[in-house]
């Protein structure tokens, strides 16, 4: 909800709606809530930018093999050339693993005021498992 306030969008389907759909094998519909990128009208491209926010009724449960499966194939499916998430911690939350064995890289984003030491080697071995490239590292300062 804090994506949607942030952007001052209005209720509308978001990513807890297509998961649930997604989680009850409805391909069709997780497909149809995801709306496609503007199209530009110049030949010089200058991108957009969609944003599609937690949904109504965001919750951990959705998150299935199954439905990620489809999530991501709807999206590849779509006319989006790039999808950035904003994904669970990786470390202490096993189901972060699951998002990221869908991506094609991660971004890792720590505040190393939250953070052990430990969990920097926690995160690497996290990461060796997915097998999933590492784009970059960003820090960023706590409020």
């Amino acid at each position: 909800p804090a994506l949607e306030q942030l952007f001052g969008m209005e209720p509308a389907p978001g990513l807890s709606e297509i998961l649930a759909a997604a989680r009850q094998g409805d391909a069709e519909a997780a497909g149809e809530m995801i709306v496609e990128p503007a199209t530009s009208a110049s030949s010089r491209r200058t991108g957009s930018l969609a944003v599609l926010g937690a949904g109504e009724a965001a919750s951990a449960a959705l998150v299935t093999p199954d439905a990620l499966e489809i999530l991501f194939a709807e999206l590849g499916r779509s006319g989006f050339t790039c999808v950035v998430f904003n994904g669970p911690p990786f470390v202490g939350y096993p189901e972060s693993r699951a998002w990221a064995r869908h991506a094609d890289a991660v971004i890792v984003v720590s505040r190393p005021d939250r953070q052990h030491p430990s969990d920097a080697i926690e995160l690497r071995n996290q990461l060796d498992l997915v097998e999933t490239p590492v784009l970059g590292h960003v820090v960023v300062e706590g409020a």
